[in-house]
């Protein structure tokens, strides 16, 4: 059974989220701080795909 976290789509769309806030942050830490959480977001996509094979795009099953 998958779960949330074999959801790369879930993770990309996190990611995504989390980008579009930081570039409206006047902060430049916290922007800093927001650009490393997307990235993160990026790399458990990233999991997700290398345990489940599905590609950006594909749902759950």
């Amino acid at each position: 059974m998958k779960t949330l976290l074999d959801d790369a789509e879930h993770w990309w769309s996190r990611a995504e989220e989390t980008r579009t806030i930081a570039e409206i942050m006047t902060d430049p830490e916290a922007k800093r701080i927001m650009s490393d959480i997307a990235d993160g977001y990026d790399r458990l996509a990233e999991r997700a795909v290398e345990r489940t094979g599905n590609r950006k795009n594909e749902t759950l099953q």
